[in-house]
C-alpha cells in the first residue's frame, strides 16, 4: 500500500484540484453539474490562499502519495458571529484512492487540526445519501446524522435525499480515540 501524506494545500495543487473537482461534478457529487462547472485553476488558487491567510477559519489539506494527489478536504468557518462556532467541510478523492485510506488519513488531519481551531465547537457536512462508503467513514469519525433533505439532489434525471451531518467538540477534541 502507498503511503499517503497530508499536508496543507499550496498553489501548486491548483491544476490537480481542478481536474478533481471536475471529475466529482461528472459523477454527482459537486453542487455543480458537469455543464454548469465553472471552477477555475485561478478560483482554486485564490481558495488555497484564503485557507493559508485565515489560520483557524479555514483548512483546505491534500492527500499525496509521492507526487501523485490523491484527493482534497476543505473546511470553511461563517464570518458571522452567530455561526463562528461551527463550519462545514467537503472531501473528495480521485476514484483509484477511495477505499485505500486516503480519505481516513484526511479526516484525522483534519479533526486534529480542528482541535486547535479556537471557538470551534461543530462540524458539519452534506453527503448524498447513496454515497454509504463516505456515510461509512463519517459515521467512524463519529459524524451524526442531523437531517434529511428528501429528494434534494436531482442528477440526470434520478432523485436522491441530502444527509446533513455534524460532529459536536467533546471534552477531548474532535480527534477519536480509536481511528
Amino acid at each position: 500500500m502507498a503511503v499517503i501524506t497530508i499536508r496543507p494545500s499550496v498553489e501548486k495543487d491548483a491544476g490537480a484540484l481542478l481536474q478533481l473537482a471536475r471529475l466529482t461534478a461528472e459523477e454527482g457529487f459537486g453542487l455543480a453539474s458537469p455543464q454548469e462547472f465553472s471552477t477555475t485553476a485561478d478560483t482554486i488558487k485564490k481558495r488555497i490562499a484564503t485557507a493559508q491567510s485565515f489560520s483557524g477559519e479555514s483548512c483546505m489539506l491534500t492527500a499525496e502519495a509521492g507526487e501523485t494527489i490523491a484527493g482534497q478536504l476543505s473546511f470553511f468557518r461563517s464570518p458571522e458571529e452567530k455561526y463562528r462556532h461551527h463550519g462545514s467541510f467537503s472531501m473528495s478523492l480521485f476514484p483509484e484512492w477511495r477505499g485505500r485510506g486516503a480519505g481516513q488519513q484526511l479526516m484525522k488531519s483534519f479533526l486534529a487540526w480542528a482541535d486547535t481551531a479556537e471557538g470551534l465547537e461543530k462540524i458539519t457536512l452534506e453527503v448524498l445519501a447513496g454515497n454509504e462508503s463516505a456515510r461509512s467513514l463519517y459515521r467512524k469519525f463519529g459524524f451524526i446524522e442531523e437531517g434529511r433533505l428528501l429528494r434534494h439532489v436531482k442528477f440526470r434525471g434520478r432523485y436522491e435525499d441530502l444527509l446533513l451531518m455534524a460532529r459536536l467538540k467533546e471534552r477531548n477534541g474532535f480527534s477519536p480515540p480509536r481511528v
